[in-house]
């Protein structure tokens, strides 16, 4: 009778850590409860009849080998080599977190979420199936003669730092599921010879569910010469490349590979081999960036252009055909854009330059590895001298007479044909004259600005009471220089934008203002002065006093009415500047014979009835 030895390890998160050197399991169930930790300081071997389930949390600090069945539905972190030839159920997640690791298996190995860290290199010696998710964090995963096939159809199925997948050897490759147009990445790369990232990104032109494949050799393509091509490269590139491919066709398909500008030269094209040529990949962008740019090939043909390197198109130079130089002018010679660098015969390297003399001139192109030269005559013809007048500025309504010269015939860019031309334009406007001889031509502007001139509103018509002032406030638009009001009667300042007007009557004032062209406008404003019916006296709150006879005292209404009155007048600081007993109109805005500055002041009138006025009095200078 068989004796079946049933071993049961359950450990839960409450208890100490399990641990063990190495760890045999033949002939034995062995069970790692969920929250449980097994660590296992060595190697591990599943033997024949062993049957082991992880539901908990292991770390086999050393090989890992199954020959029985293993399963594991939650965290398996190894840091050695896996070998099976049993049965074999990663449903949770594996961390290979060791040195330079293998993975063997005699049919493949399928992984639900496998992570990479660690150091060195994992290496497939069997197909690899990832159905969740491939953090590659910092590390290479050589697949070595397989493949690694992502079921998961999301974007971010593959996840990395820096971490690659090599394909170096025989036809590896890497495959990805999609049901999405979005950007799938392929993170290609190499550690042979020059290391070197070269990711490629296929966007599906279809949602539909498809398969896409991508691999990456660090080396010229074997028994695919780049010397065959269509003619349409000047170099090709030998230090590597891709091949990529769908298992069905899907129209729209979008390839993008990347590579490393500084260290592997300027690429502008892509090549694929077909019908035993490399040929020219189009249509082709091209991104430039740090640390990687990229050349994308749209409407991508999965099925034919698998095999691709990038190239450097031939550059296409040509330059004008002979032509002749007008006298007094120069002409500009152009090689074309698109080219790294430029020499002329005259010392120049730019993509254009302005000759004066009539010569041969040569230029030698170069477009990466590629140089292309091409030449030009120029000949000289006496030409013309355009002259349409000087730029001149015209206030809007009036005209200007142009008048040219130089000989020949005559074409204004109003079609007009004559010498001379009468314009009166709205608004600012060039004209251009041409002046044609038998050869040669020439031009000339000349710019008319036409201003609107200034625009100004003196305001709306206001009536104040006898005594009281009113500051004009106009409103203004455009460059203004000077100011003119009329008449000046009872202004402080008939030269400035918004003087005080001090009427004894009503009157109507105009005001001119001129811009810094010459144009004027103007406007009105009639201030209208009426009795106060209210008032036996009338206090004026401001005056002038600068000596030219007109409001050059303070005047206060009637009040010789009033000559018992005491009047105090005080600065804002509190300060009194002014005091007198039956004051008669005398004040001219002095204290102890000195000006006072032009300023608002605070006066107490007492008229000895009973009443007190008080307020304030400016005086404006």
């Amino acid at each position: 009778m068989r004796t079946l030895l049933l071993i049961m390890v359950i450990v839960f998160f409450v208890c100490p850590v399990t641990k063990a050197q190495v760890l045999k399991n033949n002939c034995s169930i062995f069970y790692i409860s969920h929250g449980a930790v097994l660590h296992i300081n060595g190697n591990m071997l599943n033997d024949t009849s062993g049957d082991f389930t992880n539901n908990g949390n292991t770390t086999v600090n050393g090989n890992f080998s199954n020959t029985g069945v293993f399963s594991s539905n939650d965290t398996l972190s190894i840091s050695g080599d896996i070998t099976n030839i049993g049965t074999l159920n990663f449903g949770g997640s594996v961390n290979l977190y060791g040195g330079n690791q293998r993975l063997e298996d005699n049919n493949n190995i399928t992984f639900n979420n496998l992570y990479l860290s660690g150091t060195g290199i994992k290496t497939q010696y069997c197909p690899v199936i990832v159905n969740g998710i491939l953090d590659l964090s910092d590390r290479e995963l050589a697949v070595n003669l397989y493949a690694i096939t992502i079921t998961n159809q999301s974007l971010t199925a593959i996840t990395r730092t820096s971490g690659f997948i090599s394909t170096d050897f025989g036809s590896g490759k890497i495959y990805r599921y999609t049901n999405s147009t979005g950007i799938y990445l392929f993170p290609l790369g190499s550690s042979v010879n020059t290391q070197r990232y070269r990711p490629v990104e296929i966007k599906p032109g279809t949602s539909n569910p498809g398969i896409y494949f991508s691999g990456y050799k660090n080396s010229s393509p074997v028994g695919l010469p780049l010397t065959n091509q269509d003619g349409s490269f000047c170099y090709l590139n030998s230090e590597y490349y891709h091949y990529a491919g769908a298992t069905s066709f899907a129209a729209q398909d979008k390839i993008t590979i990347y590579y490393d500008h500084v260290n592997d030269g300027e690429f502008d094209a892509m090549a694929y081999h077909g019908g035993g040529l490399w040929r020219n990949a189009t249509p082709v962008s091209s991104t430039q960036a740090n640390p990687l740019s990229s050349l994308s090939l749209s409407n991508w043909d999965n099925q034919t252009q698998t095999t691709l390197l990038f190239g450097i198109t031939r550059p296409a130079l040509s330059l004008p055909e002979d032509s002749f130089l007008c006298s007094g002018t120069n002409a500009i010679i152009s090689a074309g854009s698109g080219f790294d660098t430029y020499q002329w015969s005259t010392g120049e390297d730019t993509e254009t330059i302005s000759v004066t003399t009539a010569s041969t001139y040569f230029v030698t192109v170069t477009n990466g590895l590629c140089t292309v030269s091409d030449s030009i005559v120029i000949t000289a013809q006496p030409s013309p001298v355009a002259f349409a007048g000087n730029d001149t500025v015209i206030c809007q309504g009036e005209s200007i007479t142009l008048s040219a010269s130089g000989a020949g015939t005559y074409l204004w860019s109003d079609g007009s044909t004559g010498q001379q031309i009468v314009l009166s334009p709205a608004s600012t406007v060039n004209i251009y004259l041409t002046v044609t001889n038998s050869y040669c031509s020439s031009t000339d502007t000349v710019s008319i600005t036409v201003t609107p001139g200034p625009s100004v509103n003196a305001g709306s018509d206001t009536t104040i009471y006898e005594g009281q002032s009113y500051t004009i406030v106009p409103v203004f638009n455009g460059n203004i220089v000077s100011y003119s009001w009329s008449p000046p009667l009872y202004l402080s300042n008939a030269n400035i934008p918004s003087p005080v007007s001090i009427p004894a009557e009503s009157q109507v004032y105009t005001i001119t203002v001129t811009d810094i062209n010459g144009c004027t406008s103007s406007d009105d404003i009639g201030i209208y002065v009426t009795e106060d019916p209210n008032a036996d006296i009338i206090i004026y709150n401001t005056f002038t006093p600068n000596n030219d006879g007109t409001n050059d005292t303070w005047y206060i209404e009637n009040i010789d009415r009033f000559p018992d009155n005491h009047l105090q007048i005080f600065n804002r600081n509190g300060h009194m500047v002014y005091e007198k007993n039956g004051y008669a109109n005398e004040w001219d805005g002095k204290y102890y014979g000195n000006e006072l500055p032009a300023a608002t002041y605070y006066y107490v009138l007492d008229l000895k009835d009973d009443r007190i006025f008080k307020g304030d009095i400016t005086i404006i200078r």
